[in-house]
């Protein structure tokens, strides 16, 4: 989890981006996440860029053919999503730091009940190799990490794995990274949340700092030495149709399936203090 001093390390110029209110998370029946923020006494709520994508896509061939074939897909798929989280939490810690603790790193998969857990540290610990050769490869400076935006023209929400500088092309750019621990290629969906992610920001940030450019990064399951998988998702047919696909999903009552919370269990964590910041200081021990 990124904040001001971190971000005042790694590039002063743009010290003053930070989040600008607190998101909270909430999963809702039915399958969607929604986020909400206050504005005063007033609350707003957003579809998840994740949900907004799952609700308004089709299932890619190649997702479809590994649900049809795989065991028990949804147990697995919520596992890998854990597994995700986790890489994540990990390449924050190396862009933050350049090390990372194996034997905290050890003890936090001890916590996992799942008999494959064991082996994600040999697989964590190569996937971290490939991304600090990402970041010596296109010489990564972090401007914001695991940060939170909103839309209110869309009306989406959720979070941003990386804001960078970075080398492309022969020029430096500012760019949103979106990272998936999955081996086997992107989806239609990624193309889609990382389009969000970038206008959110742009939409919030765009004057202090405008991003332009959008990419997802996987490890690969590389034998040898470090290797990963790059794509440039700008300019993909979603920059020109985001809009457009709100109108429609809007028309189709998507935005009108908010949750009707009669009152909290909890207190609502914001995202800035939610499960990742517990990890990282278990990680620091």
């Amino acid at each position: 989890m990124f904040d001001a001093d971190f971000i005042n390390e790694i590039i002063p110029e743009v010290a003053s981006v930070a989040p600008l209110g607190r998101l909270y998370r909430i999963d809702a029946p039915g399958g969607l996440r929604w986020y909400m923020r206050k504005e005063g006494e007033v609350k707003k709520y957003y579809l998840s860029a994740t949900s907004f994508a799952s609700a308004t896509l089709p299932a890619g061939e190649g997702l479809r053919r590994w649900w049809k074939e795989a065991i028990n897909p949804d147990e697995y798929a919520a596992r890998r999503a854990e597994y995700g989280t986790l890489m994540q939490l990990l390449f924050v810690e190396i862009s933050k730091k350049g090390v990372f603790h194996v034997k905290a790193l050890e003890e936090i998969i001890e916590q996992y009940p799942y008999e494959e857990a064991p082996a994600w540290r040999h697989e964590l610990l190569k996937d971290a190799a490939a991304w600090a050769q990402f970041m010596h490869d296109n010489e990564l400076r972090i401007i914001a990490a695991e940060f939170p935006v909103w839309s209110d023209e869309m009306h989406i929400a959720g979070t941003i794995d990386f804001v960078v500088e970075m080398n492309f092309n022969k020029k430096r750019i500012n760019a949103i990274i979106d990272v998936k621990s999955g081996k086997k290629g992107f989806y239609d969906s990624h193309e889609l949340q990382l389009e969000i992610y970038r206008r959110a920001w742009n939409e919030n940030y765009g004057k202090l700092l405008e991003v332009e450019y959008i990419f997802n990064f996987a490890p690969k399951d590389w034998r040898t030495a470090p290797t990963y998988t790059l794509k440039n998702q700008t300019g993909t047919i979603f920059k020109e149709t985001i809009l457009q696909r709100v109108q429609v999903a809007k028309a189709e009552g998507l935005f009108e399936r908010v949750p009707k919370i009669i009152s909290w269990n909890y207190e609502p964590v914001p995202i800035a203090e939610w499960e990742p910041e517990r990890v990282l200081k278990i990680i620091e021990i």
